[in-house]
């Protein structure tokens, strides 16, 4: 049985949001000051690490960091938080208090996921992972996106295909699919594992069947 990855990701937000940087990031930009990068490297190396050690878990292996992932990790941090501080400097002074925060959630929301995610697959390539599964972190009562593709199983580099038709390797996948309309609400993650069972294979089947049929 898998650790409840809705759990999990239940925790990380509020580590995130109930943070000492949080509220001070938001005190600042609420006061017309826009530096968001030292907050978004923390939620991303925050989350890389909580992704690392979550899917270790489902592999039953310890967290045994190696230097080279933890400066992959730093880099690709890093990376992100330049690209949100970039948005910030230009977005943001144009904005109303109360959308800039709406925008700084939303930015601390896709960096914990791409944080989490890039663990996770961190871990996977370290155990030699040749599936992954389309699971749902939300809770169940709330209305999510691409609820249709959950339980669905695939050879690890294999891409999902969206009701719309396009294919992605994960949810929140936005190097495939920029559009933050189709993924910002999404509400799944992946799990790997090193097997899958005949009868998750024959599902991911059946739905491409069916989507193929209805397109």
């Amino acid at each position: 049985m898998f650790p409840r990855l809705n759990n999990v990701f239940a925790r990380l937000e509020k580590q995130v949001l109930s943070s000492g940087l949080y509220k001070r990031t938001r005190s600042l930009i609420a006061g017309g000051q826009h530096n968001v990068s030292n907050l978004m490297y923390t939620i991303f190396t925050t989350a890389t690490l909580a992704g690392y050690a979550f899917q270790q878990e489902v592999f039953k292996q310890p967290s045994a960091i190696t230097r080279a992932a933890l400066e992959q990790w730093r880099d690709e941090a890093t990376d992100y938080a330049r690209a949100r501080q970039s948005t910030a400097s230009t977005l943001l002074p144009s904005l109303v208090t109360a959308s800039a925060l709406y925008w700084l959630a939303i930015a601390a929301g896709q960096g914990m996921k791409q944080g989490f995610g890039n663990g996770q697959r961190s871990s996977a390539d370290e155990n030699d992972a040749q599936f992954k599964t389309w699971v749902r972190t939300a809770r169940r009562f709330e209305p999510r996106r691409h609820s249709n593709l959950e339980g669905v199983t695939l050879p690890i580099d294999s891409l999902f295909r969206l009701p719309n038709g396009s294919r992605v390797y994960q949810p929140h996948d936005w190097e495939r699919y920029p559009n933050p309309a189709e993924w910002v609400h999404c509400g799944h993650g992946l799990i790997y594992t090193q097997t899958a069972t005949r009868q998750d294979l024959q599902r991911a089947f059946q739905e491409g069947q069916q989507r193929r049929v209805q397109a």
